[in-house]
């Protein structure tokens, strides 16, 4: 056998392409992207909010669509009041060690007042339809009692 040399034993190994690192975007530039991101989704969502509202509306009688929309403006008010901030508190305190107690703090804060919102939703949101240019409150509403009983039911069947 012939003397074979360590050189000619070495495999050949062909190397990659060197990828460039992507250059590091200054904080301004994702902060202005993050906004971007921030307005294309909240627009997104309005968006698939007006279609679910169409389609819906294709499905409801004329007569309560009146219903409904009280009961979309009452719901949409408790929200609007219940809202205090706590979500931007989190982001804003919740970091490092606290994180997790700053997080469960607003969680609970939220949800607190979500269940106060809706009892007072279902004791007093029937009272508030006269308000609402609505003699009687809505019936599509969960939550709300409906105006017939088991022996009405019989009198009045589209209503339940």
């Amino acid at each position: 056998m012939r003397g074979v040399s360590a050189v000619e034993l070495t495999p050949v190994v062909e190397l990659a392409p060197v990828a460039r690192a992507a250059p590091k975007l200054s904080v301004a530039h994702r902060a202005a992207r993050g906004a971007l991101w921030t307005v294309l989704s909240s627009v997104g969502g309005r968006a698939i909010g007006v279609l679910g509202t169409l389609v819906m509306t294709r499905f409801l009688h004329p007569d309560q669509i009146g219903e409904v929309s009280d009961a979309t403006i009452i719901t949409m008010t408790a929200n609007w009041v219940t809202v205090w901030g706590f979500g931007q508190y989190a982001v804003v305190k919740g970091r490092g060690a606290d994180a997790r107690e700053v997080t469960w703090h607003a969680t609970v804060a939220y949800a607190g007042l979500g269940v106060i919102s809706l009892g007072l939703v279902t004791l007093f949101g029937g009272r508030l339809t006269p308000f609402l240019t609505r003699p009687t409150p809505p019936r599509t509403s969960p939550g709300w009692p409906s105006r017939c009983t088991s022996a009405g039911s019989r009198r009045c069947p589209s209503a339940c």
